[in-house]
């Protein structure tokens, strides 16, 4: 995976629109975009699972500085995965939006993330949290939740 990028495209390390993306035991860190998700930005009907990975200490201008989904991306996170000290105007850690997008985080550490304007973002998408996840990674049933 790309370490230390610094991107004037809307988005960083890993970009991916409707396809199959699946990321195990990598590190994603030292990413920096002007616009949004500058460790992960996926959109469009995909799906994505991040397993045993780190999204560490990316920075975007705008909003999911470790991880962007939008408009019908189903993002799974799992098994150790950790999603730590990123920053971001808004969804310092991760942002979830649009229709048909659903997140899935289980067995992973969500911490230290930054939204710079001291906002709370809200996820009017599904998440499911789940303390522990099977192995492998299986989706858990979909709840709601603040981020």
């Amino acid at each position: 995976m790309k370490e230390g990028v610094v991107m004037v495209a809307p988005s960083g390390a890993i970009y991916g629109s409707q396809s199959a993306v699946s990321v195990f035991n990598s590190n994603i860190s030292l990413n920096a975009v002007r616009f949004d998700g500058a460790g992960v930005f996926m959109v469009g009907a995909m799906t994505m699972k991040l397993e045993a990975s780190r999204i560490v200490k990316n920075f975007a201008q705008n909003s999911g500085g470790g991880i962007a989904v939008n408009n019908g991306v189903q993002l799974m996170l799992c098994n150790n995965t950790m999603v730590e000290s990123n920053t971001a105007s808004v969804g310092g850690g991760i942002i979830a939006t649009g229709q048909g997008t659903f997140v899935s985080i289980m067995d992973t550490i969500l911490s230290a993330n930054v939204p710079t304007l001291n906002q709370v973002a809200a996820s009017s998408q599904p998440i499911a949290f789940s303390p522990h996840s099977p192995k492998p990674c299986l989706a858990a049933s979909p709840g709601r939740a603040l981020l």
